[in-house]
């Protein structure tokens, strides 16, 4: 490998190989985490959360927690202006590396931000060892074994992210070290256990993140399933149409040429607008949030006690969706103090 691959700050490192042990204690009230890194091993955490921490542990920033091979110039400067954007591209975070040379264990606290409070996820122990995703906003640090990336948001994710992309964590397989992420959430974060075919219904702003195999369906708060095959039809025609417009004009074409053509991304742009445009307006209450455990698996679904009043979408897109989220509330607000 060249000095300019190992300079690159982006590169993958693999710190997962380290033979230390990492263990994730709460701080009072979990407003924050305390991590005692025992033996050469690292852990990673979202840039301006830290707290304090052991001086003889190392520092590293900005760096990728997923392998990234090398990639042309173009696609580079590309990742980088979808993360300064709306949050895609590679994700990056802060690392801090003990190398287990001072006879002892050493720590690191992390905070959880204001008003919020911490929950500890084991990756390798939820039933299947299922990908979870979550918003970019509730991420505090994960130890090094967990794979993070961005992906973009797959129909009705665009609800509850407020962006077109969510992070989504795993543990690889050749791990057999606990993989624990840590989320954050306002008042407490509450873990919700689905089994296969079982449901629930929550308001947008309090969901955090959920495993891949829970399905979702974003349908106004007056609809009622007045039976179990109802609330499973309704899901089963979602999939339906998210498989048709999913679905490639002509296989043949989309064989030969893997990358869709600029009509069809434009397509997909507007309506991942469309989506998000419907959050904005229904930030009231009006939409509610279906869910519903369609596998054979276990799903875990992840909630905050309370909601911020306006969404923390990332990048500059995030932003806009503030100010447009604070124009969307006007009119609830407005009638709520008796002014029509």
């Amino acid at each position: 490998m060249s000095n300019k691959d190992t300079a690159d700050p982006l590169v993958h490192r693999p710190t997962h190989l380290a033979l230390g042990k990492c263990a994730f204690e709460g701080v009072e009230d979990d407003a924050g985490v305390t991590v005692t890194l025992d033996g050469p091993t690292a852990i990673n955490y979202s840039p301006g959360l830290f707290f304090m921490g052991s001086p003889h542990t190392e520092a590293a920033y900005w760096e990728c927690p997923h392998p990234r091979p090398p990639q042309p110039w173009f696609d580079r400067q590309r990742s980088r202006w979808l993360r300064l954007l709306c949050g895609g591209g590679d994700f990056l975070v802060h690392t801090i590396q003990s190398h287990g040379n001072q006879g002892g264990p050493e720590t690191v606290t992390l905070r959880a931000g204001l008003n919020k409070r911490v929950c500890r996820i084991d990756l390798a122990a939820l039933e299947g060892r299922p990908r979870l995703w979550f918003l970019h906003k509730s991420y505090v640090c994960s130890s090094a074994n967990v794979v993070i990336r961005s992906v973009r948001c797959e129909g009705s994710h665009g609800v509850v992210a407020r962006s077109f992309y969510v992070l989504e964590a795993h543990v690889p397989e050749r791990s057999k070290a606990p993989g624990v992420l840590c989320l954050a959430g306002l008042a407490k974060v509450i873990r919700i256990k689905l089994r296969p075919g079982e449901g629930l219904r929550v308001n947008q702003g309090h969901v955090l993140g959920a495993t891949a195999n829970i399905d979702y369906l974003s349908e106004p708060i007056a609809t009622s399933h007045i039976s179990e095959s109802s609330f499973s039809k309704a899901f089963q025609l979602r999939r339906q149409r998210r498989k048709e417009r999913e679905m490639p004009p002509d296989d043949a074409v989309a064989a030969a040429a893997p990358r869709l053509p600029l009509s069809e991304r434009l397509r997909r742009v507007l309506y991942g607008s469309r989506i998000l445009w419907r959050s904005l307006r229904t930030g009231e209450g009006l939409y509610v949030y279906s869910l519903r455990n369609n596998s054979d698996e276990p799903g875990y679904v992840f909630l905050q006690v309370e909601r911020p009043l306006i969404p923390e979408s990332p990048g500059l897109i995030g932003w806009a969706v503030y100010g447009l989220s604070s124009l969307a509330r006007l009119p609830g607000v407005l009638r709520g103090l008796g002014m029509q």
